[in-house]
């Protein structure tokens, strides 16, 4: 999938982009760059994002 797919399908349903925008936000939360410290997140949270 391209990113110009997945911003058509956002764009045409919306439902799409709500999933998209939280998709997103847990991206940016698990790789750090919110701020969010990953390791201070409880344990149940961090092997859920693994699996």
């Amino acid at each position: 999938m391209t990113v110009g797919f997945l911003l058509h399908s956002a764009l045409r349903y919306p439902l799409a982009a709500f999933y998209l925008y939280g998709a997103g936000v847990h991206v940016a939360n698990v790789a750090g760059w919110t701020g969010f410290d990953r390791l201070s997140a409880p344990l149940k949270w961090q092997v859920l994002d693994v699996a």
